[in-house]
């Protein structure tokens, strides 16, 4: 069963992004599955789903940002800088996974729940409520 389940209420009104949203969620809930459940490689495991939500992640904010741009939404720069910081975090994570830090897959696989879940269900409503008052 996902970690995460897609319902309604993460949708922003935005075929494409909320399309993109779902993909997202599908690659964690397999990040999740995979990191939770360690093979023989545990480190690799996590490393590997890791960057599969990292490099996702960067498909999606640019384009979430260029449609930001588009419609004008006047956040944007501050919408773009919540990304770069999830960038980070997840760069961060990636160093201290390679140079052999200790960190539990259970934490880093919480604190991408934690992070996709405000993002979506709060940040990214902004957008949709704007939206919303816009073509009123």
């Amino acid at each position: 069963m996902p970690v995460i389940q897609w319902t309604d209420a993460f949708s922003v009104g935005e075929e494409t992004i909320d399309e993109q949203h779902r993909t997202w969620i599908d690659i964690y809930n397999k990040a999740h599955d995979r990191m939770m459940t360690p093979g023989e490689d545990f480190a690799s495991t996590g490393l590997d789903a890791l960057v599969a939500m990292e490099e996702y992640g960067r498909f999606h904010f640019d384009y979430e940002e260029a449609w930001l741009e588009k419609i004008g939404f006047p956040h944007r720069e501050d919408h773009a800088q919540l990304h770069q910081d999830f960038v980070r975090k997840m760069a961060q994570i990636r160093s201290d996974m390679v140079e052999g830090r200790y960190i539990l897959n259970s934490e880093i696989i919480k604190t991408i729940e934690n992070w996709l879940k405000e993002h979506i269900l709060n940040e990214d409503q902004k957008f949709k409520a704007f939206v919303a008052v816009t073509t009123d």
